[in-house]
């Protein structure tokens, strides 16, 4: 017991000094006197302080041995723990006939001391993962007081009493022995389940060798506990990110889920992520995983899993930032030549042509290709380049009608970013009435939008349109005109 190894330590102390003395136990391992011959001198009084003290602790001892009924001292320990707790026993030897034997009639020095080992290594797995305290319990906790219960759901009485007086929230017990040529573990976890002790786990693994036990915890310890508890730190085998390719209207924002899984399938619960945008001019991206759409145009977001072994450690997507397709406009002309504020209404329809937004891989040797084609067909080369703006939504077709004034169509260059929008185009106007507006035309376009719901948007547009006249009215020099509208813009899904 704990009291004798105690007074043996303070006997030795008290030894060392200048009287002999003798500790005396009963059979029962109580301290029953202490005999001394001293020679007493000038530090008499000193001694027999000592004495005092000494005989008050061995007292203090012999009245309350720690036990598992009532207060004991693993209970101490546990008052100030904030997490669950959890004690491992030694674990138990079986000989090869399913018997409980002692540590001297185990069968291999190396097995008896597996006893210990194993139960540590399990141990030392549930403090890193930060779930657990963990408390060894000593040879004088013995789980299984006989034989191994003929219900193996059954919880022994043992551990039924340490579960009762609060020695810990969770108990795990084992044994170890050869079966054949081979060493096979076991181990249980119980706990209290609906008020009642339970078993609420339980394991076993075989190694060729004894020396290949100790990894053998990490098996039991899965099995032990469910998969999403992680105690041992699997690796990731492939990281997964949904939606791996999507459209994104300018301005809003969507959410990216990764997932990571082991070499077995199972997803794993306890991993950190880092989100990277390849292009934050298009698309910004924060470590929870909500990407915002900046400006037209595609970029891909990377995510990178920290803090654990990983065979595949980055997964991209890839998003598309995309303008609004389609949109209608009504506003009235404020200025003009033979326009008085709020007489001349206008109604226009704007078209964002998109070829193909959905995301291309870039091939290899592109570039080079594009360099050859501009060089031996400069025509071609800009034929490309305009349909590629067209693709990428940063042309806009409008055709707006001043009833019983003018028509006017623009193709406007549209420069669009998550706050607003400006252009400029080039386009003509076509009279509705003699004398109406009529030439070529040099327009300005300057705007912002506020989203709306799904996805659509509220659009507030300026434009103004330096006139230059031809035909009849060729002679009569430029003009502006400045409109503002509104209405509503939708994105392509």
């Amino acid at each position: 017991m704990q009291s004798s190894r105690v007074w043996h330590t303070l006997c030795s102390f008290y030894t060392g000094r200048t009287g002999t003395y003798a500790c005396n136990k009963s059979s029962g391992g109580t301290v029953t006197s202490v005999d001394s011959r001293m020679r007493y001198g000038s530090r008499g009084f000193e001694r027999a302080l000592r004495a005092a003290l000494i005989a008050l602790f061995v007292a203090l001892l012999a009245s309350g041995p720690a036990v598992v009924h009532g207060q004991s001292d693993e209970t101490a320990l546990w008052q100030t723990s904030a997490h669950r707790r959890l004690a491992l026993t030694q674990f138990a030897i079986l000989n090869d006939r399913g018997e409980f034997v002692t540590r001297t009639e185990a069968a291999t020095a190396d097995l008896a001391r597996l006893t210990r080992i194993v139960p540590a290594a399990i141990g030392a797995r549930l403090v890193q993962s930060a779930e657990y305290d963990v408390l060894e319990l000593d040879e004088r906790y013995r789980p299984f007081p006989a034989e191994p219960p003929a219900d193996a759901a059954a919880v022994p009485s043992p551990v039924v009493e340490w579960l009762r007086a609060g020695i810990a929230d969770e108990v795990i017990t084992g044994t170890v022995g050869t079966l054949q040529t081979s060493l096979v573990v076991t181990a249980q976890r119980y706990g209290m389940r609906d008020g009642e002790p339970a078993l609420l786990g339980a394991a076993a693994a075989t190694a060729a060798r004894v020396d290949e036990a100790v990894k053998l915890a990490d098996t039991l310890i899965e099995n032990l506990f469910p998969v999403e508890a992680d105690i041992v730190t699997r690796s990731i085998e492939q990281l997964f990110i949904v939606p791996s390719t999507m459209r994104l209207p300018i301005g809003r924002q969507a959410q990216l889920q990764a997932y990571a899984i082991d070499a077995l399938g199972r997803p794993l619960s306890k991993v950190d992520f880092i989100f990277q945008s390849s292009d934050s001019a298009y698309l910004e991206v924060d470590q929870d995983g909500v990407i915002r759409g900046v400006a037209p145009g595609q970029a891909t977001v990377t995510i990178r899993a920290v803090g654990r072994p990983a065979r595949t450690s980055t997964a991209t997507a890839t998003v598309n930032v995309v303008p609004p397709t389609f949109g209608l406009r009504a506003g009235t002309v404020v200025s003009g030549r033979d326009v008085d504020f709020g007489q001349v209404y206008r109604l226009g329809l704007r078209i964002t042509p998109t070829v193909d937004m959905r995301p291309r891989t870039t091939q290899q040797g592109q570039v080079t290709r594009d360099l050859e084609t501009a060089a031996s067909n400069p025509l071609s080369f800009l034929t490309n380049v305009f349909s590629s703006l067209l693709s990428d939504g940063l042309f806009t077709i409008e055709l707006e009608i001043e009833p019983n004034e003018a028509m006017l169509f623009t193709l406007d260059a549209i420069q669009r970013t998550s706050g607003g929008f400006f252009g400029t185009g080039i386009g003509f106007a076509s009279p509705l009435r003699t004398g109406g507006p009529q030439g070529v035309t040099l327009r300005l376009t300057a705007g912002t939008q506020v989203d709306l719901f799904g996805r659509t948007s509220l659009p507030f547009e300026l434009n103004t349109d330096i006139i230059f006249p031809t035909g009849d009215a060729a002679g009569t020099g430029s003009h502006v005109r400045v409109a503002i509208t509104t209405g509503f813009d939708l994105f392509q899904h």
